[in-house]
């Protein structure tokens, strides 16, 4: 669970939590292994320093004077139980494991080293390999920040813009993307993510295996099956999830784009992003065509050419399309 609060570790040890925080650190302790052994590590550091406490109150000395006081009965002379020098120095010696410990468990993910790989605007689609066999296609303009190994109980990225994601399987580590608006957890899977897609959203398409959205608060907030897309947005807590073809949304990997039933608009805003070219065209008749186009086009084809075979497709002389070259 990405953006857990360790805080809610402790409430669950002095036994303080509501129904909806045990939810969240139920789910947390499910998702592995290790965090099940992180938070009995926890448990035990938390009664180590209740030990402390009790070994420096006044209770305890009250108890070892009547101990003592009945040892000196039965062995007179003999020199007295000092327990409570032992306590305290077990307590001294129990607090510097404590911090020891504390300070690993919850070890920032920032002393993993840190790679970045960045897609210029024109530049070609970049494959990264990551460490654990995962591959990820970059898209133009595009930023991947990833551990150059994964060293962690999970496997973490950052991404800003578009990438196609193929998950090397691993159980015992989740892997985590995490983008502005939303992070989505897998453990192997196929899918694309887009953090700018139309309207200021992030899209998720899967194209197989099974994915999470989780809130940066942490809050699971949709689950997705092999072609569904989910499209999720910072100013509003609703997730959009529709069955689609998959191919639409990640075609670009190879180098193409493919449109079914889509506006003229929206393939030339599509014609534009890829060339860098700009149309002007008649508003007041584009309104009025309400036609939908398929229409599938190469990036390593030139834009006159793709221009060329649109006008196949759409009536885009009669529309007043024209192209403007930079």
């Amino acid at each position: 669970m990405e953006n857990f609060d360790e805080n809610l570790l402790l409430k669950k040890i002095r036994e303080g939590l509501s129904p909806e925080e045990d939810l969240k650190v139920q789910e947390w302790l499910s998702e592995s292994e290790e965090n099940s052994k992180n938070f009995a590590r926890l448990r035990m550091l938390w009664n180590a320093r209740k030990i402390e406490e009790y070994s420096s109150g006044h209770d305890l000395e009250q108890t070892i004077s009547e101990i003592n006081k009945r040892i000196d009965r039965l062995h007179a002379g003999s020199r007295k139980l000092s327990l409570t020098r032992i306590l305290k120095y077990a307590a001294i010696f129990i607090g510097i494991i404590a911090i020891s410990l504390l300070a690993w468990l919850f070890l920032p993910l920032s002393q993993e080293k840190m790679l970045t790989r960045e897609t210029s605007l024109t530049g070609a689609i970049e494959l990264v390999q990551l460490a654990d066999g995962t591959r990820v296609w970059l898209n133009n303009s595009s930023k991947l920040v990833y551990p150059e190994t994964f060293n962690k109980k999970n496997r973490n990225v950052t991404l800003e813009g578009e990438a196609y994601f193929e998950v090397a399987k691993d159980p015992a580590h989740p892997f985590f993307v995490s983008t502005q608006d939303v992070t989505i957890r897998v453990l192997g899977t196929s899918f694309n993510i887009n953090t700018r897609a139309p309207g200021n959203l992030t899209q998720t398409v899967l194209v197989e295996g099974s994915v999470s959205l989780i809130r940066p608060s942490g809050e699971r907030i949709a689950a997705l099956k092999p072609g569904e897309m989910a499209n999720v947005g910072n100013s509003t807590t609703n997730v959009e999830i529709t069955k689609v073809n998959t191919q639409l949304y990640t075609a670009w990997q190879q180098g193409m784009f493919v449109f079914e039933k889509a506006e003229l608009t929206e393939i030339l805003r599509k014609i534009e992003a890829v060339y860098h070219v700009r149309f002007t065209y008649d508003t007041a008749l584009m309104n009025k065509n309400k036609a939908r186009y398929n229409f599938v086009f190469r990036k390593n084809q030139d834009y006159d050419t793709v221009f060329d075979m649109l006008r196949f497709v759409a009536p885009v002389d009669k529309l007043k399309v024209k192209i403007v070259k930079p």
